[in-house]
């Protein structure tokens, strides 16, 4: 490799997608509405090992690598294989790297929890809320909900795995309606750390769907401050929502997003989109543009003319075009203001 970065930036986050296929039918899924996904075959063995030690290679302290797919655990002889290559490869390089698994948690039986316990440092399980507002979106192939499935994997886990248990909720403009009232049930769940999220390709929200999902925002942060104030609710469990500044603090190639064929692109939501890909780590090859790129702090803006004109879907063209899920995506950035200005933080 004839660079340890892409330009000057170093990499903070790495997910590597290792398949696309799914035992789930989720409703507002992006990767099922994208065929080159979903007809890719597993990541070669290959592109993962090259993967891995141009991430190591990085500068950043604070790394991890995020194993997501599809569903992993569906490849869980493919799976359990590339995480001993990691470990592998992090005692060789004396590397500290936290290794992270993004499932939808009908899989992680307890024979799996045995396979995998000493291989990740943490598992993110996407848990919608209660049962109704969780199986009115996340199904199963044939259409049935998934929310027991799921919990009944979640009591089987001992309490070593609890303490890597992160929960991953989905608001979309379906189940919107219980936002607060779900929130408040996955934090009794005692995750390690709870994120959310509005879904991607989500052309179904207004005016009115999103006032009344803000106004559940409004009553859920309400709550949290109470809760943080009577020391009942841990500060880490919300943090990516109160603590972390989601604008633009760095430059979006801190977080890379590599598929099966080691392309590199922004994020998932942009895989299979061959005008937004930075480069191939297989093949060690990578746009120039991005390779001289880097990040004016002070400014909070990218240098190089490639970046200044960014229309990548989170943050340009395409979003404009979806102006009221741009809006629902700024939810999390409703929370930091909130306690930025409450002084919470």
């Amino acid at each position: 490799m004839k660079t340890l970065t892409l330009g000057k930036n170093s990499i903070r986050s790495l997910a590597i997608f290792i398949n696309n296929e799914c035992n789930l039918n989720c409703t507002y899924c992006y990767v099922n509405k994208n065929n080159n996904l979903i007809k890719a075959s597993p990541l070669i063995k290959d592109a993962m090992q090259k993967t891995i030690l141009f991430f190591l290679k990085s500068t950043e302290k604070n790394k991890k690598i995020i194993i997501t797919g599809g569903e992993p655990l569906i490849e869980i002889s493919l799976l359990l294989k590339y995480l001993k290559m990691i470990r592998a490869l992090l005692k060789k390089t004396n590397s500290k790297v936290d290794i992270v698994l993004n499932t939808n948690g009908t899989l992680f039986n307890k024979t799996n929890q045995k396979k995998l316990f000493h291989l990740l440092d943490k598992i993110s399980i996407s848990i919608d809320g209660r049962e109704a507002t969780h199986d009115l979106c996340r199904k199963d192939l044939k259409g049935n909900g998934t929310y027991k499935t799921i919990m009944r994997n979640i009591a089987a886990m001992n309490l070593s795995w609890r303490n890597k248990l992160n929960i991953f909720k989905v608001v979309n403009s379906e189940n919107y309606k219980t936002f607060y009232q779900d929130m408040i049930y996955l934090i009794s769940l005692n995750p390690r750390e709870l994120f959310f999220t509005a879904a991607m390709d989500d052309e179904d929200w207004n005016n009115t769907k999103l006032r009344y999902l803000f106004s559940q925002a409004e009553k859920l942060y309400k709550w949290i401050k109470a809760g943080l104030k009577k020391r009942k609710i841990k500060k880490s469990m919300i943090r990516k929502y109160m603590l972390d500044n989601p604008a633009a603090e760095e430059c979006v190639l801190s977080y890379i997003t590599v598929d099966q064929k080691g392309e590199i692109f922004p994020c998932e939501i942009l895989l299979a989109k061959n005008k937004y890909a930075y480069g191939n780590i297989a093949k060690g090859t990578f746009r120039k543009d991005l390779l001289e790129c880097y990040f004016d702090r002070e400014n909070k803006r990218c240098v190089e003319q490639y970046c200044r004109k960014c229309n990548t879907l989170c943050w340009g063209e395409d979003l404009e075009k979806q102006k009221m899920m741009k809006k629902a995506l700024g939810l999390r950035s409703y929370f930091y203001q909130r306690a930025k200005n409450d002084k919470i933080i």
